[in-house]
């Protein structure tokens, strides 16, 4: 049975807002889980519906600290709520507890990022072995981390404070506990708006070296057409071949602490992080040193061309790093929700891609394997939960083909493609700021709302 328990909000409120806090704790399958609560402009008795914001991952911490909340006053104004936004960290991340982080496994994923897949699997197997065997004695339990769990919290939460009824805005991961959310009480759910869905017959290792190729190609496809490539196709490819056989050492800043990481950006990681760019492709303008780089036709490396490289890796490996993401959350959930790796479906489609000598897989596999996985199977039923879905054309991980697809899941669901966005619609398109209230409300005429949009594509499920 959760409980849940008023506690003082550990962070100071502007005057234009109130809050509330509290800690919810549910149980799991070995022990509980206490799980901090954030309510932004509302008391607990108020008769407004509330929204819940669920959030990206599965690992992510929604940013509750006192350093980081600050973000949602923001966003808040930003929208243009003025409904009760109840905000709650995931089992395990940011503020929750337990809080199941190994630094053996965060030193060995760290030097998988910066080395050849090849060198660091073993290495990576047994950190995960030596933190799991730490974690079990301490009551490490794998299914307690399914989106059907996540989804059983925040109904225990609505129940708690006494809600009937709340409105879900949820992005990428957040969409999975969404949906599970309104499969098992769609009563309780007003309105959703999905930003970048998931969609779960299209999830797993076995489909990553298609959307990974598929991601680039779609990118160079449009920024060529409009005329806007910071660096083409051949260029990237030049480049890469230049850091395989001369990878550049950059001294890049720590965000946790004092210091600095000394890096070896070789091929596999700046393509990683070109691929990352896609998140937000109007930053890829980050990579058009590579055009100078390569005019220099020199294994040396420049000054100009290591700076521009330091600031391009930093963010990627101090977010790969964040104290905020639990990857072992990540990889109980992954293994447990995802189809195995099978490479009859896997290698066929790696060795069609051009990007082939990247789409490795063996280091992650050896590591999901060690959570002895038991695949969910679990049939989708449609929903009836009145439904905005939002997708980026330019998405490298939740591509809008599969939100064309997911689309049918919803009887009278609405698709809003944005030709130029990629991952994370709403918080990355100006055109939708201050909308969210409004898609949310199912008598909104969703084509009227968003035709001030540039190049939006919509379609709807009867």
């Amino acid at each position: 049975m959760a409980t849940f328990n008023e506690v003082d909000c550990w962070f100071t409120t502007p005057q234009d807002l109130t809050a509330q806090c509290g800690q919810l704790v549910v149980p799991g399958a070995l022990q509980s889980y206490r799980l901090p609560v954030v309510i932004l402009n509302a008391s607990l008795g108020s008769n407004q519906q509330p929204l819940l914001y669920l959030g990206g991952g599965p690992g992510a911490g929604l940013g509750l600290t006192e350093d980081a909340i600050n973000s949602w006053f923001g966003w808040y104004r930003q929208q243009g709520l003025q409904a009760p936004l109840v905000l709650m960290d995931y089992r395990s991340t940011g503020l929750a507890q337990p809080n199941f982080r190994c630094s053996p496994f965060e030193a060995a994923y760290l030097t998988s990022l910066i080395q050849p897949q090849t060198q660091v699997g073993n290495e990576l197997y047994q950190a995960t072995k030596q933190c799991l065997d730490i974690w079990h004695s301490r009551l490490f339990a794998p299914e307690d981390f399914t989106s059907q769990a996540m989804a059983q919290d925040y109904l225990q939460l609505l129940d708690a404070l006494g809600v009937d009824e709340a409105s879900i805005y949820a992005v990428s991961y957040g969409t999975r506990v969404a949906m599970a959310l309104a499969g098992r009480a769609s009563s309780r759910v007003a309105a959703m708006v999905l930003d970048s869905p998931v969609n779960l017959a299209k999830t797993g290792v076995n489909y990553w070296p298609t959307k990974f190729t598929n991601a680039l190609s779609n990118y160079f496809s449009h920024c060529n057409m409009a005329d806007s490539c910071a660096v083409t196709l051949a260029q990237l490819q030049r480049y890469l071949s230049l850091l395989a056989q001369s990878p550049r050492i950059v001294e890049i800043k720590r965000w946790d602490e004092p210091g600095t990481w000394r890096v070896q950006v070789g091929d596999s990681l700046l393509l990683d992080s070109f691929y990352s760019g896609l998140y937000s492709p109007n930053q890829q303008s980050r990579f058009e040193f590579i055009q100078q780089a390569l005019a220099t036709s020199e294994l040396e490396a420049k000054p100009a061309e290591l700076k521009e490289l330091a600031k391009i890796i930093e963010p990627q490996i101090n977010q790969a790093l964040d104290s905020s993401f639990n990857y072992f959350v990540y990889y109980a959930n992954q293994c447990l929700e995802n189809p195995p790796y099978d490479p009859a479906v896997y290698q066929p489609s790696q060795q069609q891609s051009i990007w082939r000598q990247y789409l490795g897989y063996e280091a992650e596999l050896s590591v999901c394997n060690l959570f002895k996985p038991q695949h969910l199977q679990r049939h989708e039923a449609p929903l009836s939960t009145p439904t905005v879905l939002l997708s980026g054309l330019l998405d490298p991980i939740t591509p809008f083909a599969d939100s064309e697809l997911l689309l049918n899941q919803f009887k009278g669901g609405q698709l809003a493609g944005f030709t130029d966005a990629g991952h994370g619609v709403l918080n990355r398109t100006e055109c939708l700021r201050g909308r969210l209230p409004k898609l949310l409300n199912p008598q909104t005429d969703t084509a009227l709302l968003l035709s001030t949009c540039a190049d939006v594509h919509l379609s709807s499920h009867q």
